[in-house]
């Protein structure tokens, strides 16, 4: 028996004996396969899932409501009422908890989503953050019959043992499952990277947050992110004009460093490559949201767009921001230049489909990754014509067109402004 498939299904077995009392479910840290019970609950059928996941560049209160109207317009569209939550100005958690709970009450019970609650710093002396006291205070004022469930990397602040025990919280996937060993089998480390936005390690539950350094974390990123790498390639990266001779010294130092950081031997060199060790069980972002583009691009017409939404899902914020080695700055920039790409193919999808506020929102971030593209900058104003928003196509065109020319040196194709000359509008 496959001991990763036994722990996915203890864990679904485990979500679903719970009862109707337990309004808020954890998924433990320390449980490798939290995208299964998450899988679980986007397919409950006696509950509207709603997935919402928290924004690694703006992870507060503020930040969430914002990202919260807009995962519930991707899913819901119309069917869901904001006014609530489009009406507040600073709220407290606990104001937020009451706008959002009136707002999911508009659908029905659901099972809500949070993910990346790690995002959310602490507050003061490790007291509660303002979003952990807005999910206590959402648990209390939800529609009957609903979930919250918070998948996290680190265990929230709030006092979760005590609502356990008075059976309002379930912690799923805990020391019982983590422990589990299926005989002949060992359960292999679990190693988290999570590399758009600041970077985060997190090994069989545990994020890594003393590297010794910066560069023991560069260079473990560096192996992660190039699955089979020679040393040459190493250095190249990392010590251009370094003798080899000392180049090789600080490589094999930085090396049992990394050992000593993760408390695991990971690193293996095989037939002239270095690679993390076949036995790791690896989640890494940046492969996934690869994996779903590539996926795409082979998949039917009509099949792309949910691959697509998954890898634009999993961008939260520049590779390794704050990290200004070479090599990240390019990676770092072909990876944007692929974010735009799907933002901009999501865009045009929901236009050609008529979903037009949907595809405003999409395309408008499509350009502010890339600026340059002019099929989008013109679809944008075409929609702010269709809506009726004259003035906002014009802005529009003003700004693309001037950004052209301090740019480029050019003036936008004649077509673009073709929405708003169709409209009586000169440019």
């Amino acid at each position: 028996m496959n001991s990763s498939r036994y722990l996915v299904d203890q864990i679904r077995e485990q979500y679903r004996s719970l009862g109707d009392e337990v309004a808020l479910v954890l998924l433990h840290p320390r449980a490798p396969f939290r995208q299964a019970l998450i899988d679980l609950a986007l397919n409950d059928t006696t509950r509207r899932p709603l997935y919402c996941r928290i924004d690694a560049e703006d992870g507060s209160l503020e930040g969430f409501l914002a990202s919260f109207q807009r995962y519930a317009v991707e899913q819901f569209g119309d069917s869901i009422s904001l006014d609530a939550v489009s009406e507040l100005s600073k709220p407290s958690p606990e104001e937020a908890a009451e706008a959002c709970a009136e707002a999911l009450s508009s659908i029905g019970p659901v099972s809500f989503i949070i993910d990346g609650l790690d995002m959310v710093g602490s507050g003061d002396s490790g007291a509660i953050s303002p979003l952990e006291a807005f999910a206590l205070k959402l648990v209390e004022t939800m529609p009957p019959g609903s979930k919250l469930l918070i998948s996290s990397r680190v265990l929230p602040r709030f006092p979760w043992v005590q609502l356990v025990g008075e059976g309002r919280v379930a912690v799923l996937g805990g020391e019982g499952v983590k422990e589990v060993r299926v005989e002949g089998e060992e359960v292999p480390p679990v190693i988290e990277v999570y590399a758009f936005g600041p970077g985060q390690v997190i090994v069989n539950g545990i994020p890594i947050t003393d590297w010794e350094g910066e560069l023991p974390r560069t260079l473990f990123m560096f192996l992660v992110d190039h699955p089979a790498t020679t040393r040459q390639q190493v250095f190249d990266a990392f010590w251009p004009d370094t003798p080899t001779k000392d180049a090789t010294n600080v490589f094999h130092v930085t090396k049992r460093k990394l050992q000593d950081v993760l408390g695991l031997n990971v690193i293996v060199y095989e037939l002239g490559h270095y690679s993390l060790k076949p036995s790791v069980e690896l989640i890494y972002d940046v492969a996934l949201f690869e994996k779903y583009l590539d996926e795409a691009q082979l998949a039917d017409a009509d099949q792309p767009m949910e691959l697509w939404l998954k890898a634009i899902d999993l961008y939260r914020g520049p590779f390794m921001l704050g990290t200004d080695k070479p090599w990240v700055i390019e990676r770092r920039k072909e990876l944007q230049e692929r974010y735009a790409e799907v933002l901009g193919s999501v865009g045009l999808a929901y236009s050609a489909r008529g979903e037009k506020e949907l595809a405003l929102g999409y395309l408008l971030r499509a350009v502010a990754e890339k600026p340059v593209r002019e099929d989008l900058n013109r679809e944008i104003i075409k929609l702010y014509v269709e809506r009726g928003d004259i003035e906002a196509a014009k802005e529009h065109y003003r700004n693309f067109a001037e950004y052209l020319r301090e740019e480029l040196g050019i003036a936008p194709a004649p077509e673009t402004a073709r929405p708003l000359r169709d409209a009586g509008v000169e440019v």
